[in-house]
């Protein structure tokens, strides 16, 4: 006969129901497949902002995306973000969870 220690039957069940939780996906990733590319860039948006990359480039490139910039009204890495995480949403956004 089995020594049981109280209460060992809801632990059985708690680690029973972590281990299936882990198993089953995310909602976040179930709701990314359902979104367009479009409603995750903008979901991606929301929340705390922080220095993503420093971006290295040439004089020339720099004046380029500075006058680029000026032309839409708005600042450089606004721009930067339009052009680049835009793309990569399209590419890569349903695979990487929010």
């Amino acid at each position: 006969m089995a020594l049981r220690l109280p209460n060992s039957d809801k632990k059985d069940q708690a680690v029973e129901a972590f281990i299936n939780g882990a198993d089953a996906p995310s909602p976040s990733q179930e709701n990314l497949e359902r979104l367009s590319a479009e409603e995750r860039l903008k979901k991606r948006a929301e929340g705390r902002n922080y220095p993503l990359y420093t971006l290295r480039g040439t004089e020339s490139q720099h004046r380029l995306i500075k006058y680029a910039a000026e032309k839409h009204g708005i600042s450089q890495n606004k721009l930067i973000q339009k052009y680049l995480l835009e793309v990569l949403e399209e590419e890569f956004g349903d695979s990487v969870p929010m």
